[in-house]
C-alpha cells in the first residue's frame, strides 16, 4: 500500500509539519503565549494539531482551562525524553478536552526527535500493519479507540498501551516509505516520527473507511 502513495505529496506534508515544528518552537522559546497556544491546538493552522482541529477541540481546550496549565504541560514535554512518561504527564495534567491524541501531537510538534503522535491516522496505520494490511480488520479495531462509552481511566489505559506498541510499526513504515520515496525520486524525511506521521496521513486518506 505504501508503494501506491504519491511520495512527493507525502514529502510536502512532512515539510509543512517540520516548518510548523520550527515555528512552534520559536513561539514557545520567545514566550508568545497566544500564538503558541493557537498553533499548538490547531486553531490558527490545522497543520499545528490535526487531532484538535478535526474535532474542534482547540477552542474548547482554551475556554475550559487556564492557559498556564497548557503551557506547563508543553514545557514538561520539552523537559522529558521518555515517551511513556510523556503520555503519563498528559493524564496527570488532567486538562479538559486535551487527551493523548491531542497531547501527543503537541508533544511531537515540539520535540519530534523523541515523541510520535497517536491519533486516528497513526493508530489506524499501526493497526493496518498489525493485521497484515487487512483493511477490514484495521477499520474494525480502530472503532475501539473511538468509542464514546469508555471512562476516562479506561480511555487513558487503552491509548497509553497503543502508544507504546506503535514504535515497531513506525520503524517498519518509515523503512518501507524510505524505499518507495527514493524510487520516486523523493528524499525521505530525516525526522522519523514526522515522516511516519506524513505517511500515515496519506495511507489513511487513501485507504481507510472514513
Amino acid at each position: 500500500m505504501i508503494e501506491d502513495l504519491n511520495m512527493h505529496e507525502v514529502r510536502e506534508h512532512y515539510d509543512a509539519r517540520f516548518e510548523c515544528h520550527q515555528h512552534l518552537s520559536t513561539l514557545q522559546r520567545t514566550g508568545k503565549t497566544t500564538g503558541f497556544l493557537d498553533l499548538s491546538l490547531g486553531i490558527s493552522d490545522p497543520i499545528g494539531n490535526f487531532s484538535a482541529r478535526e474535532h474542534g477541540l482547540g477552542p474548547q481546550v482554551l475556554s475550559a482551562n487556564k492557559p498556564a496549565t497548557i503551557i506547563k504541560l508543553a514545557e514538561s514535554f520539552l523537559n522529558e525524553s521518555d515517551p511513556n512518561k510523556m503520555v503519563g504527564s498528559i493524564y496527570a495534567a488532567n486538562i479538559k478536552y486535551l487527551k493523548v491524541s491531542v497531547g501527543s501531537e503537541m508533544a511531537m510538534m515540539l520535540k519530534p526527535s523523541n515523541f510520535w503522535v497517536a491519533n486516528v491516522r497513526t493508530v489506524w496505520t499501526h493497526l493496518l500493519l498489525k493485521h497484515g494490511y487487512d483493511l477490514g480488520k484495521a477499520n474494525e479495531e480502530l472503532k475501539l479507540y473511538r468509542s464514546q462509552e469508555m471512562t476516562s481511566e479506561m480511555e487513558y489505559q487503552i491509548w497509553k498501551e497503543i502508544y507504546r506498541l506503535m514504535k515497531p510499526s513506525i520503524a517498519k513504515v518509515c523503512e518501507k516509505g524510505n524505499t518507495v520515496a527514493i524510487e520516486q525520486g523523493v528524499e525521505p524525511g530525516a525526522l522519523s516520527y514526522i515522516w511516519f506521521d506524513a505517511i500515515a496521513n496519506a495511507l489513511y486518506e487513501q485507504f481507510a473507511a472514513h
